[in-house]
């Protein structure tokens, strides 16, 4: 046996789920995953994003 996990599907009341795999596996902390998110995370651009990207960009003309 290589790897084992107690308790896959969170059933038990378990506070501290780090002592429940072997060997141990790392998880991400909720700050890692918040920058994570802000640097982009690997997620696709959303809608906008895309056609903002297609389109070439525009001389404005000085009016607010």
């Amino acid at each position: 046996m290589k790897q084992w996990t107690l308790d896959p599907y969170y059933e038990i009341a378990d506070i501290n789920t780090e002592d429940n795999s072997f060997p141990p596996v790392a998880q991400p902390t909720r700050f890692q995953l918040f920058r994570q998110q802000q640097r982009g995370g690997g997620a696709a651009p959303n809608p906008m994003q895309q056609q903002r990207q297609q389109q070439p960009a525009k001389q404005g003309t000085g009016r607010n």
